[in-house]
């Protein structure tokens, strides 16, 4: 009698999926569909805050850019999730508010005409801190919803794990996390601009951001 050999192919892991080990089963796969981070250090400049009145950002924003000036904005989804980032779709999430790295003089240039906070070399280097924070948060949006909130919540020790990281030393990011309910909230705190963002995650949405490398 003639023996039959059966080949039983594996499940094919699907395209957009990654193996959590951790949690044990796969999670979905999200696209990096920009560089990490936006902003750079650039010698002979220092990133800056300008402020300009709301709804004018695109305006001052495109006067930079004409003028060859490194420029940052952070933009948030308006609603609904889309594959292609358009301006038509985004607006942006710190309303007034651009940032640039000037020179000296394009720093007295545009003081002339709109706030342009002076800040000192120690100051740089945390502003520039949390503006990679910023880009970080702009991506984790590309994603997942967030929103302004005015503190961080202190979650309770019985039930919640807390971690407290930052970005460089300077920009703060606290995570709080449960078991229990599935839940980790996410807190982007912006000490120079007063800001606190907030995200609400499941754990599994969370892990598809560490092993997406958007986080």
């Amino acid at each position: 009698m003639q023996s039959t050999t059966y080949n039983i192919a594996a499940p094919r892991l699907k395209s957009n999926q990654i193996y959590d080990a951790q949690l044990g089963c796969y999670v979905k796969k999200l696209a990096l569909s920009t560089p990490m981070p936006k902003v750079k250090r650039i010698p002979q400049r220092v990133w800056r805050q300008l402020t300009t009145p709301a709804g004018v950002e695109n305006k001052l924003l495109n006067d930079l850019q004409r003028n060859n000036i490194p420029v940052y904005q952070p933009l948030i989804r308006k609603g609904g999730v889309a594959e292609i980032k358009s301006r038509s779709i985004y607006q942006p999430f710190f309303s007034g508010n651009v940032f640039a790295a000037l020179t000296s003089t394009e720093v007295e240039l545009y003081s002339a005409h709109l706030l342009v906070l002076d800040i000192s070399l120690a100051d740089n280097e945390q502003r520039y801190a949390e503006l990679a924070m910023m880009s970080m948060m702009e991506r984790i949006n590309e994603f997942y919803p967030c929103r302004l909130v005015t503190a961080i919540t202190n979650h309770p020790a019985l039930d919640w794990l807390n971690y407290d990281m930052t970005c460089e030393n300077y920009g703060e990011l606290k995570m709080f996390s449960n078991q229990k309910t599935d839940k980790v909230c996410l807190y982007f705190n912006y000490k120079t601009l007063n800001k606190i963002v907030k995200f609400d995650l499941t754990t599994i949405q969370f892990r598809s951001l560490l092993l997406s490398k958007i986080m």
